[in-house]
């Protein structure tokens, strides 16, 4: 073989190499489990998978008993998501775990008052607003964070979040200060709003925040 045939049968197997690396990228296991706001599993969810490239791949399961669900190792190569469908229940789309992890998904009865879905518990400390979940903070800064009483703006107190709730403490100025507290509920992928409540007083620790807004539900 020469110089000019060795180096292009090297190149060759390189290629292949490379494909198949692709072509084995973003395998993993994918499975999980559906529930309703109860944290009761639900049987029967349809689940429909979609990944790929323009959704190239789509695959459909139905939870079990015990509401869990598998598609076994597939490819998640450029991207995936899932579907959750069951009649009386509101749909969603749930993004695909990154990580590899099960998926814990949460359906809402069809009509549910979604301010009743915050949940504090399991909530962590927030003391900065920039360490709230990027969802919150847009929230936030679209509505009383962007707000001006004598030209003086909206102060963060303190916030709180799980994976599912959050609840930010602010601040507004005047002739006299004003304290609210406002919840969010993480459903369907996103953050949307939930209760507003209006403080007696600075609150500057969770805790309180939780123990004042329980106490007014």
């Amino acid at each position: 073989m020469s110089y000019r045939e060795r180096r292009s049968a090297t190149a060759f197997g390189i290629a292949v190499l490379a494909f198949l690396s692709v072509i084995g990228c973003g395998m993993r296991r994918l499975e999980g489990t559906v529930v309703g706001t109860n944290s009761q599993p639900i049987p029967n969810c349809a689940v429909t998978l979609e990944a790929g490239t323009n959704g190239g791949l789509r695959l459909s399961r139905t939870t079990n008993e015990t509401g869990k669900f598998s598609f076994g190792s597939v490819s998640t190569f450029g991207g995936c998501a899932i579907r959750l469908e069951k009649p009386g229940y509101e749909s969603q789309e749930v993004p695909c775990p990154m990580d590899g992890s099960p998926v814990r998904a949460m359906m809402t009865l069809t009509g549910t008052d979604v301010s009743k879905l915050y949940n504090p518990v399991a909530m962590i400390e927030v003391k900065n607003f920039a360490d709230l979940p990027d969802g919150v903070q847009t929230l936030a800064k679209e509505t009383f964070m962007k707000e001006r009483y004598d030209s003086t703006p909206t102060k963060f107190l303190i916030g709180g979040a799980s994976k599912s709730s959050a609840v930010v403490a602010y601040e507004q100025f005047g002739y006299v200060p004003s304290f609210f507290a406002q919840s969010y509920i993480f459903r369907n992928s996103r953050w949307v709003e939930g209760k507003r409540w209006q403080l007696d007083t600075e609150i500057i620790r969770l805790r309180d925040l939780i123990s004042f807004t329980s106490s007014i539900q």
